[in-house]
């Protein structure tokens, strides 16, 4: 995660990036370094995902929502937009959505 670039993350995207680094950078402090390691390589492959511009639209839109709801520190919000990507998006997200709501907990 700490390698992965994120230059070519279009510029109404980039919240998702700061808020997962810094969800990760805080995980990192109270996790082993075998889960961040796994979590460094999950959450790189939703960056360069990013970056390539492969994430529809309707999941970047719940991300953008997720990242505001932490932003306003709504949990519950954040949870129940991570929920729905879930069960309606599993397919998609599968690779980092667990992670996702991993490093959300650590708030």
């Amino acid at each position: 995660m700490e390698s992965v670039d994120d230059s070519k993350v279009k510029s109404e995207l980039q919240p998702i990036v700061t808020t997962v680094r810094r969800l990760y950078e805080a995980r990192k402090l109270v996790a082993k370094q075998r889960e961040v390691e796994d979590n460094s390589l999950k959450l790189a492959v939703l960056v360069q995902r990013l970056g390539q511009d492969t994430i529809p639209r309707r999941i970047s839109d719940v991300l953008l929502q997720i990242c505001e709801a932490l932003k306003n520190n709504d949990e519950e919000l954040a949870l129940k937009m991570h929920v729905q990507l879930t069960t309606s998006e599993w397919s998609e997200c599968s690779p980092w959505l667990p992670v996702l709501k991993r490093i959300m907990a650590v708030r």
